[in-house]
Protein backbone atom coordinates (compact mmCIF):
# COMPACT_ATOMS: atom_id res chain seq x y z
CA UNK A 1 0.00 0.00 0.00
CA UNK A 2 1.35 3.47 -0.89
CA UNK A 3 0.32 6.58 1.21
CA UNK A 4 0.83 10.39 1.91
CA UNK A 5 1.01 12.21 4.81
CA UNK A 6 0.22 15.23 5.88
CA UNK A 7 0.12 17.73 8.99
CA UNK A 8 -3.66 18.45 7.66
CA UNK A 9 -5.91 16.51 5.51
CA UNK A 10 -8.93 17.56 4.29
CA UNK A 11 -10.85 14.46 4.17
CA UNK A 12 -14.28 16.27 2.54
CA UNK A 13 -15.51 19.81 3.26
CA UNK A 14 -15.79 20.42 6.38
CA UNK A 15 -13.52 17.41 8.10
CA UNK A 16 -10.42 17.92 8.90
CA UNK A 17 -7.65 15.19 10.20
CA UNK A 18 -4.70 16.69 11.99
CA UNK A 19 -2.53 15.18 11.64
CA UNK A 20 -3.55 12.27 9.06
CA UNK A 21 -2.93 9.71 6.39
CA UNK A 22 -4.43 8.54 3.40
CA UNK A 23 -3.06 5.13 1.18
CA UNK A 24 -4.55 3.61 -1.26
CA UNK A 25 -3.84 0.06 -3.41
CA UNK A 26 -5.19 -0.33 -6.87
CA UNK A 27 -5.73 3.05 -7.12
CA UNK A 28 -8.22 3.38 -4.57
CA UNK A 29 -8.27 4.76 -1.50
CA UNK A 30 -7.84 2.07 1.67
CA UNK A 31 -7.22 4.16 4.72
CA UNK A 32 -7.72 7.43 5.87
CA UNK A 33 -6.73 7.73 9.63
CA UNK A 34 -6.16 10.26 12.02
CA UNK A 35 -2.43 10.77 13.48
CA UNK A 36 0.98 9.29 12.13
CA UNK A 37 1.14 6.27 9.26
CA UNK A 38 2.41 2.83 9.82
CA UNK A 39 6.26 2.75 9.93
CA UNK A 40 6.14 -0.26 7.70
CA UNK A 41 4.51 2.15 4.71
CA UNK A 42 5.54 3.35 2.06
CA UNK A 43 4.93 7.13 2.72
CA UNK A 44 5.40 10.51 1.22
CA UNK A 45 5.31 12.63 3.79
CA UNK A 46 4.71 16.34 3.50
CA UNK A 47 6.14 18.93 5.51
CA UNK A 48 5.33 20.36 9.01
CA UNK A 49 2.98 22.64 6.92
CA UNK A 50 1.19 20.45 4.29
CA UNK A 51 -2.15 20.34 3.81
CA UNK A 52 -3.57 16.84 1.50
CA UNK A 53 -6.85 17.36 -0.28
CA UNK A 54 -9.01 15.75 -2.68
CA UNK A 55 -7.84 16.28 -6.18
CA UNK A 56 -9.77 19.63 -7.64
CA UNK A 57 -12.20 19.03 -10.02
CA UNK A 58 -12.48 22.37 -13.05
CA UNK A 59 -16.46 21.19 -14.18
CA UNK A 60 -15.85 23.30 -17.54
CA UNK A 61 -13.07 23.94 -19.79
CA UNK A 62 -11.81 24.20 -23.59
CA UNK A 63 -8.77 22.87 -23.37
CA UNK A 64 -7.79 23.96 -27.38
CA UNK A 65 -7.94 27.11 -26.67
CA UNK A 66 -4.63 27.07 -24.74
CA UNK A 67 -3.07 29.01 -26.93
CA UNK A 68 -5.38 31.82 -26.93
CA UNK A 69 -4.26 33.49 -23.90
CA UNK A 70 -4.97 37.61 -24.41
CA UNK A 71 -6.67 37.22 -27.81
CA UNK A 72 -8.95 40.10 -26.72
CA UNK A 73 -8.39 40.95 -23.28
CA UNK A 74 -10.06 44.44 -23.07
CA UNK A 75 -13.11 44.00 -24.93
CA UNK A 76 -16.75 42.94 -22.93
CA UNK A 77 -18.24 39.25 -24.10
CA UNK A 78 -19.78 39.44 -27.77
CA UNK A 79 -16.80 41.78 -29.00
CA UNK A 80 -14.06 39.10 -27.62
CA UNK A 81 -16.17 36.29 -29.17
CA UNK A 82 -16.02 38.24 -32.62
CA UNK A 83 -13.24 40.42 -32.80
CA UNK A 84 -10.86 38.11 -31.15
CA UNK A 85 -12.11 34.41 -30.68
CA UNK A 86 -13.69 33.79 -33.91
CA UNK A 87 -11.14 35.32 -36.18
CA UNK A 88 -8.68 33.49 -34.21
CA UNK A 89 -9.89 30.47 -34.74
CA UNK A 90 -10.57 31.22 -38.60
CA UNK A 91 -6.56 31.69 -39.09
CA UNK A 92 -5.85 28.20 -37.08
CA UNK A 93 -8.79 26.25 -38.09
CA UNK A 94 -6.44 24.15 -40.23
CA UNK A 95 -3.65 23.76 -37.94
CA UNK A 96 -3.83 20.62 -35.61
CA UNK A 97 -0.63 21.53 -34.03
CA UNK A 98 -2.42 24.73 -32.56
CA UNK A 99 -4.97 22.86 -30.70
CA UNK A 100 -2.33 19.91 -29.71
CA UNK A 101 -0.52 22.36 -28.19
CA UNK A 102 -2.94 24.14 -26.82
CA UNK A 103 -4.45 21.33 -25.03
CA UNK A 104 -1.64 19.92 -23.90
CA UNK A 105 -0.43 23.10 -22.12
CA UNK A 106 -3.90 23.65 -20.85
CA UNK A 107 -4.09 19.74 -19.26
CA UNK A 108 -0.43 20.38 -17.45
CA UNK A 109 -1.28 23.53 -16.44
CA UNK A 110 -4.35 22.47 -14.71
CA UNK A 111 -2.49 19.21 -13.23
CA UNK A 112 0.18 21.59 -11.94
CA UNK A 113 -2.59 23.75 -9.87
CA UNK A 114 -4.10 20.69 -8.30
CA UNK A 115 -6.63 19.91 -10.88
CA UNK A 116 -7.41 15.95 -11.60
CA UNK A 117 -10.72 15.77 -13.07
CA UNK A 118 -11.68 18.18 -15.97
CA UNK A 119 -14.71 18.58 -18.09
CA UNK A 120 -13.76 19.59 -21.14
CA UNK A 121 -16.25 20.59 -24.08
CA UNK A 122 -14.77 21.38 -27.83
CA UNK A 123 -15.38 21.11 -31.44
CA UNK A 124 -12.52 19.26 -31.69
CA UNK A 125 -10.76 16.40 -29.76
CA UNK A 126 -7.18 17.53 -28.95
CA UNK A 127 -8.86 17.78 -25.58
CA UNK A 128 -9.11 13.88 -24.58
CA UNK A 129 -5.54 13.32 -26.37
CA UNK A 130 -4.27 16.10 -23.69
CA UNK A 131 -5.42 14.17 -20.60
CA UNK A 132 -4.20 11.12 -21.72
CA UNK A 133 -0.68 12.28 -21.91
CA UNK A 134 -0.73 13.89 -18.81
CA UNK A 135 -2.79 11.26 -17.03
CA UNK A 136 -5.81 13.54 -16.19
CA UNK A 137 -9.51 12.14 -15.40
CA UNK A 138 -11.83 13.82 -17.83
CA UNK A 139 -14.74 14.12 -19.58
CA UNK A 140 -15.09 15.23 -22.98
CA UNK A 141 -18.40 16.68 -24.42
CA UNK A 142 -18.90 17.24 -28.38
CA UNK A 143 -19.94 20.82 -29.02
CA UNK A 144 -22.88 21.13 -31.74
CA UNK A 145 -23.57 24.12 -32.96
CA UNK A 146 -25.98 24.73 -35.75
CA UNK A 147 -27.33 28.52 -36.37
CA UNK A 148 -26.14 29.63 -39.00
CA UNK A 149 -26.77 26.25 -40.62
CA UNK A 150 -29.15 26.68 -44.08
CA UNK A 151 -31.84 23.81 -42.71
CA UNK A 152 -31.98 22.28 -39.52
CA UNK A 153 -32.77 18.90 -41.04
CA UNK A 154 -30.00 18.82 -43.49
CA UNK A 155 -27.92 20.25 -40.41
CA UNK A 156 -28.83 17.38 -37.99
CA UNK A 157 -28.06 14.26 -40.58
CA UNK A 158 -24.98 15.77 -41.32
CA UNK A 159 -23.94 15.44 -37.67
CA UNK A 160 -24.91 11.53 -38.23
CA UNK A 161 -20.89 10.92 -38.99
CA UNK A 162 -19.60 12.99 -36.65
CA UNK A 163 -21.57 11.37 -33.74
CA UNK A 164 -21.28 8.44 -34.03
CA UNK A 165 -17.68 8.28 -34.60
CA UNK A 166 -17.01 9.76 -31.19
CA UNK A 167 -16.03 6.59 -29.17
CA UNK A 168 -13.04 5.46 -31.45
CA UNK A 169 -12.20 8.84 -31.26
CA UNK A 170 -12.07 8.88 -27.64
CA UNK A 171 -11.54 5.78 -26.57
CA UNK A 172 -12.19 5.20 -22.43
CA UNK A 173 -12.72 8.72 -22.02
CA UNK A 174 -16.14 9.12 -21.07
CA UNK A 175 -18.28 11.84 -23.05
CA UNK A 176 -20.90 13.96 -23.81
CA UNK A 177 -22.73 16.10 -26.38
CA UNK A 178 -22.74 19.87 -26.11
CA UNK A 179 -25.56 21.72 -27.92
CA UNK A 180 -23.15 24.76 -27.26
CA UNK A 181 -25.95 27.20 -26.54
CA UNK A 182 -29.35 28.29 -26.72
CA UNK A 183 -28.79 30.67 -29.53
CA UNK A 184 -26.24 28.80 -31.34
CA UNK A 185 -27.69 26.05 -31.69
CA UNK A 186 -31.69 26.51 -32.79
CA UNK A 187 -33.70 24.28 -30.51
CA UNK A 188 -34.41 21.35 -33.32
CA UNK A 189 -30.88 20.78 -33.53
CA UNK A 190 -31.12 20.91 -29.50
CA UNK A 191 -34.07 18.83 -29.13
CA UNK A 192 -32.58 16.23 -31.26
CA UNK A 193 -28.85 16.78 -29.42
CA UNK A 194 -30.95 16.02 -26.04
CA UNK A 195 -32.91 13.02 -27.33
CA UNK A 196 -30.26 11.37 -28.72
CA UNK A 197 -27.73 11.69 -25.16
CA UNK A 198 -30.84 10.35 -23.47
CA UNK A 199 -31.27 7.49 -25.71
CA UNK A 200 -27.60 6.88 -25.37
CA UNK A 201 -27.16 7.76 -21.34
CA UNK A 202 -25.24 10.85 -21.65
CA UNK A 203 -24.69 13.93 -20.05
CA UNK A 204 -25.43 17.38 -21.73
CA UNK A 205 -23.12 20.29 -20.97
CA UNK A 206 -24.06 23.96 -22.38
CA UNK A 207 -23.76 27.45 -21.96
CA UNK A 208 -27.08 29.28 -20.50
CA UNK A 209 -28.23 32.62 -19.51
CA UNK A 210 -24.21 34.24 -20.60
CA UNK A 211 -24.85 37.44 -21.67
CA UNK A 212 -27.26 40.53 -22.07
CA UNK A 213 -27.89 40.21 -25.33
CA UNK A 214 -28.62 36.28 -25.03
CA UNK A 215 -31.47 37.42 -22.48
CA UNK A 216 -32.34 39.90 -24.67
CA UNK A 217 -32.88 37.64 -27.66
CA UNK A 218 -35.16 35.49 -26.02
CA UNK A 219 -36.90 37.66 -24.10
CA UNK A 220 -38.07 40.41 -26.44
CA UNK A 221 -36.36 39.20 -29.53
CA UNK A 222 -34.07 42.38 -29.43
CA UNK A 223 -29.98 43.39 -29.59
CA UNK A 224 -26.76 42.52 -31.27
CA UNK A 225 -27.36 38.69 -31.51
CA UNK A 226 -30.74 39.09 -32.66
CA UNK A 227 -30.03 41.64 -35.14
CA UNK A 228 -27.39 39.27 -36.39
CA UNK A 229 -30.07 36.28 -36.52
CA UNK A 230 -32.50 38.76 -38.36
CA UNK A 231 -29.89 39.61 -41.19
CA UNK A 232 -29.01 35.80 -41.89
CA UNK A 233 -32.78 35.52 -42.36
CA UNK A 234 -32.38 32.65 -39.12
CA UNK A 235 -34.54 34.24 -36.30
CA UNK A 236 -37.53 32.71 -36.87
CA UNK A 237 -35.13 29.40 -35.66
CA UNK A 238 -35.30 30.89 -32.18
CA UNK A 239 -38.25 30.47 -29.52
CA UNK A 240 -39.07 34.46 -28.77
CA UNK A 241 -40.57 35.73 -25.45
CA UNK A 242 -39.10 33.45 -22.37
CA UNK A 243 -35.51 33.32 -20.95
CA UNK A 244 -33.53 30.91 -22.54
CA UNK A 245 -33.68 28.45 -19.88
CA UNK A 246 -37.66 28.76 -19.31
CA UNK A 247 -36.90 27.81 -23.13
CA UNK A 248 -35.15 24.75 -22.40
CA UNK A 249 -37.60 23.89 -19.62
CA UNK A 250 -40.43 24.19 -21.40
CA UNK A 251 -38.79 22.08 -24.55
CA UNK A 252 -38.50 19.68 -22.15
CA UNK A 253 -34.73 19.36 -22.28
CA UNK A 254 -33.21 20.41 -18.64
CA UNK A 255 -32.85 17.41 -16.60
CA UNK A 256 -30.22 15.84 -14.17
CA UNK A 257 -28.10 15.12 -16.99
CA UNK A 258 -28.00 18.52 -17.84
CA UNK A 259 -24.69 20.69 -17.07
CA UNK A 260 -25.16 24.64 -17.24
CA UNK A 261 -22.41 26.51 -17.81
CA UNK A 262 -22.28 30.03 -16.25
CA UNK A 263 -26.26 31.17 -15.82
CA UNK A 264 -25.14 35.02 -14.71
CA UNK A 265 -28.24 36.35 -16.26
CA UNK A 266 -30.37 33.48 -14.71
CA UNK A 267 -33.28 35.05 -13.59
CA UNK A 268 -34.91 34.06 -9.83
CA UNK A 269 -37.72 32.25 -11.43
CA UNK A 270 -34.76 30.88 -14.06
CA UNK A 271 -33.18 29.39 -10.74
CA UNK A 272 -36.46 27.36 -9.89
CA UNK A 273 -36.44 26.12 -12.89
CA UNK A 274 -32.88 24.80 -12.53
CA UNK A 275 -33.34 23.24 -8.88
CA UNK A 276 -36.84 21.67 -9.43
CA UNK A 277 -35.38 19.85 -13.01
CA UNK A 278 -31.71 18.80 -11.08
CA UNK A 279 -29.47 20.93 -13.41
CA UNK A 280 -25.88 21.19 -12.24
CA UNK A 281 -24.70 24.83 -13.08
CA UNK A 282 -21.07 25.53 -13.70
CA UNK A 283 -20.03 28.56 -12.42
CA UNK A 284 -16.97 30.89 -13.59
CA UNK A 285 -16.84 33.86 -11.84
CA UNK A 286 -13.37 34.69 -13.35
CA UNK A 287 -14.06 33.96 -16.69
CA UNK A 288 -17.72 35.85 -16.24
CA UNK A 289 -16.51 38.82 -14.54
CA UNK A 290 -13.43 39.66 -16.69
CA UNK A 291 -15.46 39.70 -20.16
CA UNK A 292 -18.02 42.08 -18.24
CA UNK A 293 -21.21 39.67 -17.70
CA UNK A 294 -21.73 39.71 -14.61
CA UNK A 295 -21.97 37.98 -11.22
CA UNK A 296 -24.17 34.50 -11.63
CA UNK A 297 -26.69 34.68 -8.55
CA UNK A 298 -25.09 31.26 -7.26
CA UNK A 299 -26.09 32.03 -3.68
CA UNK A 300 -29.65 32.34 -4.36
CA UNK A 301 -28.91 28.80 -6.52
CA UNK A 302 -27.13 27.34 -3.57
CA UNK A 303 -30.29 28.42 -1.38
CA UNK A 304 -32.31 26.80 -3.83
CA UNK A 305 -30.94 23.39 -4.26
CA UNK A 306 -29.29 23.95 -6.95
CA UNK A 307 -25.91 21.57 -7.77
CA UNK A 308 -23.02 24.20 -8.00
CA UNK A 309 -19.44 23.20 -9.31
CA UNK A 310 -16.41 25.23 -10.37
CA UNK A 311 -14.57 26.11 -13.96
CA UNK A 312 -12.32 28.15 -14.78
CA UNK A 313 -13.66 28.47 -18.69
CA UNK A 314 -10.99 28.67 -21.48
CA UNK A 315 -7.30 30.52 -21.22
CA UNK A 316 -8.65 32.35 -23.93
CA UNK A 317 -11.21 33.96 -21.72
CA UNK A 318 -9.40 33.89 -17.98
CA UNK A 319 -5.51 33.83 -18.62
CA UNK A 320 -4.84 31.42 -15.96
CA UNK A 321 -6.18 27.96 -15.29
CA UNK A 322 -6.52 28.32 -11.86
CA UNK A 323 -8.76 26.76 -9.92
CA UNK A 324 -7.16 28.70 -6.23
CA UNK A 325 -8.28 31.74 -7.87
CA UNK A 326 -11.50 30.74 -8.66
CA UNK A 327 -13.05 29.68 -5.36
CA UNK A 328 -11.50 32.95 -3.83
CA UNK A 329 -13.26 34.85 -7.08
CA UNK A 330 -16.85 33.20 -6.23
CA UNK A 331 -16.73 33.75 -2.46
CA UNK A 332 -15.09 37.46 -2.81
CA UNK A 333 -18.08 38.48 -5.79
CA UNK A 334 -20.53 36.48 -3.55
CA UNK A 335 -19.89 38.26 -0.65
CA UNK A 336 -19.82 41.48 -2.24
CA UNK A 337 -23.02 41.30 -3.90
CA UNK A 338 -24.80 39.68 -0.62
CA UNK A 339 -23.17 42.70 1.73
CA UNK A 340 -22.47 40.15 4.06
CA UNK A 341 -20.80 36.78 5.05
CA UNK A 342 -23.84 34.48 5.99
CA UNK A 343 -23.00 30.72 4.73
CA UNK A 344 -20.53 31.83 2.24
CA UNK A 345 -17.41 30.13 3.91
CA UNK A 346 -14.19 28.62 3.12
CA UNK A 347 -15.30 25.25 3.32
CA UNK A 348 -17.95 25.98 0.91
CA UNK A 349 -15.80 27.15 -2.35
CA UNK A 350 -13.78 23.63 -0.87
CA UNK A 351 -16.90 22.14 -1.86
CA UNK A 352 -17.95 23.63 -5.19
CA UNK A 353 -14.32 22.95 -6.44
CA UNK A 354 -14.39 18.94 -5.26
CA UNK A 355 -17.36 16.78 -4.84
CA UNK A 356 -19.55 19.47 -5.95
CA UNK A 357 -17.73 19.31 -9.32
CA UNK A 358 -17.66 15.90 -9.59
CA UNK A 359 -21.40 15.31 -8.46
CA UNK A 360 -22.12 17.63 -11.50
CA UNK A 361 -20.38 15.72 -13.70
CA UNK A 362 -21.52 12.08 -12.49
CA UNK A 363 -18.49 11.18 -10.71
CA UNK A 364 -19.86 11.57 -7.25
CA UNK A 365 -18.53 8.80 -5.14
CA UNK A 366 -15.61 8.50 -7.44
CA UNK A 367 -14.06 11.44 -6.96
CA UNK A 368 -13.73 14.66 -5.05
CA UNK A 369 -13.32 13.16 -1.20
CA UNK A 370 -10.86 11.43 0.12
CA UNK A 371 -12.69 7.75 1.31
CA UNK A 372 -12.38 4.38 1.31
CA UNK A 373 -13.25 2.80 -1.80
CA UNK A 374 -12.67 6.39 -4.00
CA UNK A 375 -10.15 6.77 -6.71
CA UNK A 376 -6.98 7.85 -4.91
CA UNK A 377 -7.25 11.32 -6.58
CA UNK A 378 -5.17 13.56 -3.97
CA UNK A 379 -3.64 16.95 -4.02
CA UNK A 380 -0.64 17.58 -1.59
CA UNK A 381 -0.12 21.42 -0.89
CA UNK A 382 2.97 22.67 1.19
CA UNK A 383 1.44 25.71 2.55
CA UNK A 384 4.87 27.03 4.30
CA UNK A 385 5.07 30.83 2.34
CA UNK A 386 4.94 33.16 4.48
CA UNK A 387 2.03 34.46 2.71
CA UNK A 388 0.12 31.44 4.34
CA UNK A 389 0.58 32.20 8.65
CA UNK A 390 -1.51 30.11 11.07
CA UNK A 391 -2.61 26.93 9.52
CA UNK A 392 -5.30 26.55 12.43
CA UNK A 393 -7.87 26.40 9.22
CA UNK A 394 -6.47 24.75 6.12
CA UNK A 395 -9.69 25.12 4.32
CA UNK A 396 -9.55 28.88 4.64
CA UNK A 397 -5.24 28.75 3.61
CA UNK A 398 -6.58 26.84 0.67
CA UNK A 399 -9.47 29.24 -0.49
CA UNK A 400 -7.61 32.17 0.85
CA UNK A 401 -3.98 32.26 0.24
CA UNK A 402 -2.92 29.13 -1.85
CA UNK A 403 -1.46 28.98 -5.27
CA UNK A 404 -0.77 26.34 -7.68
CA UNK A 405 2.93 27.04 -6.70
CA UNK A 406 2.14 25.86 -3.74
CA UNK A 407 1.55 22.19 -5.32
CA UNK A 408 3.79 20.02 -4.02
CA UNK A 409 2.33 16.52 -5.63
CA UNK A 410 -0.05 15.21 -7.03
CA UNK A 411 -1.48 11.82 -7.97
CA UNK A 412 -4.71 10.03 -9.75
CA UNK A 413 -5.82 6.71 -9.65
CA UNK A 414 -2.76 6.65 -7.01
CA UNK A 415 -0.13 7.73 -10.09
CA UNK A 416 2.28 10.33 -9.33
CA UNK A 417 1.34 12.35 -12.15
CA UNK A 418 3.26 15.75 -11.11
CA UNK A 419 5.78 16.49 -8.32
CA UNK A 420 7.57 19.62 -7.63
CA UNK A 421 10.86 19.67 -7.16
CA UNK A 422 11.43 22.49 -4.87
CA UNK A 423 9.51 23.03 -1.80
CA UNK A 424 9.88 26.69 -0.96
Amino acid sequence: MDAIAAAKVIVEPGRVLSPGWVGWEGGRITEVEEGPPPGELDVHRGGPRSVLMPGLVNAHCHLPLGGMRHVADDLPFLEWLNQGVMPRLGEVADDRAFFEEGASSSARELLQGGVTTVADSFLRTEGVHAMGRWGLRGMYFQEIFGSMAEDDTDYIASLEELLEGLSEKVGQVPFGFSPHSPYTCPMAVFRYIAQRARHEGRRLSFHLAESDAEHDLFVNGQGPIADALRRAGKLDRFAIGVTPTAMLSEAGILGPDCIAAHCVKATADDVGLLADAGVGVVHCPTSNMKLAEGIAPVTEMLEAGVRVALGTDSRASVGALDMFAEMRTFLLAQRAIRGGVGGLTASVAVRLATVGGATVLGMEGEVGALARGMRADCVLLEANRPRHGDLHDPEAAVVWTCAPDDVALVTVDGQGRYRREKVG
